[in-house]
Formats: C-alpha cells, structure tokens, sequence
C-alpha cells in the first residue's frame, strides 16, 4: 500500500487508494442513510399530513356552511311560525273532557250512542288517550262535528272516523264512529304543558 500523501506512481498515474475509497463511500452511504433518507422519509409524510389537513379544512368549510345554511332556515321557520303554546290538561280531566265531547256532538245535531276512553299511553312529552265515540245523524250534522271539534278542542285528533248506512234507510241518516286521541299533559311533566 502507498502512503496516501503520494499522488502519482512511477508510471505518472494517479495512485489511487482503496482502502480510503471504500471508507469515503462507506462513510457517504451512512450518511445518507442517517440523515437525508429519514428527513426524506419525513417530508412526504408531511406532505401527506398537509394533503389530510387541507382535506379536512376544506371539509369543515363545506359543514360550516351547511350549518350556517341549516340555522338561517331554522330562524326563518321560527318566525314565520305562530306561538302554538298549547296548554295540556291533566288525565284526571277524562269525565269534564267526555261530557264536553258528548255535549259538542249533541249541539251539532248528533245523536250519542257510547263513549269508550281507552288506556292512557304515555309519550315521551305527554300522553295520549283513545276514545271512542259512537253516534248517529245526517252527514252534514258529522261534518259540522268534526269542524267544531276541530277548533274547540285542539288537544284532541281524529285517528280515523268510519260512517255506515243500515240498510236500505233513506232518511240521510248515517252511524258514525270516530276514533279519537286525547292528549294530556305527562302525570310527572311540568304544569304549563
């Protein structure tokens, strides 16, 4: 081996060292593996991590203002909506709220032939009872029922109705029964309803 402060040999070629070749070579490899592929490794990452960032602005911008969108109808609803402030009364109500419904069909002309009220079932923000009332007129007298029932009693719905004609009568008139929901005020809810 040549001592490596000699450049050229007898012939005048450079002399060259392999030994110091390898180590340089060696030495770059290291180096590159240590410091420029870890930092290459962690650029791309971050370039992936900005591409998932900017996806994820862009989505929230999209939601944001969906949501500005769904709050703008949400206001507009509310004020073009009456106040509806219902008051419920309580079940303990049933016999005064019968008697009502059987008095309200007799002033419009209807004859009463039962009234059944059912099981209470309880909601999540009031309860509900089915009644039944079974009656008999002309139909004009069941409309003129359901219209007034309608606007004096807005706590109460019609569920379904159903009208028959015995036989071959000729005089108009027509059984109804209608199948009603009461709603009440919860038994544990607050007193305004």
């Amino acid at each position: 081996m040549k001592p490596l402060g000699r450049w050229r040999d007898e012939s005048g070629m450079l002399s060259i060292d392999i030994g110091a070749v390898t180590l340089c070579l060696l030495v770059t490899v290291l180096f590159y593996l240590a410091a420029f592929r870890p930092l290459r490794v962690r650029r791309t990452d971050a370039a992936v991590a900005v591409g998932q960032l900017v996806q994820a602005e862009s989505r929230t911008t999209l939601l944001d203002g969906q949501c500005r969108r769904a709050t703008l109808h949400l206001n507009r609803f509310e004020n073009e909506c009456p106040d509806t402030t219902l008051k419920l009364e309580d079940i303990a109500q049933l016999n005064t709220r019968l008697d009502a419904l059987m008095q309200l069909a007799q002033r419009c002309g209807l004859s009463i032939d039962g009234v059944q009220p059912g099981q209470g079932q309880p909601g999540r923000y009031f309860d509900v009872t089915s009644i039944e009332l079974a009656a008999g007129g002309h139909y004009e007298e069941v409309v003129t029922f359901l219209r007034e029932l309608h606007h004096t009693y807005e706590d109460i719905s019609v569920q379904s109705f159903a009208l028959k004609v015995e036989g071959r009568d000729v005089s108009g008139k027509v059984g109804c029964t209608f199948d009603l929901a009461w709603y009440t005020r919860k038994e544990d809810g607050p007193v305004g309803g």
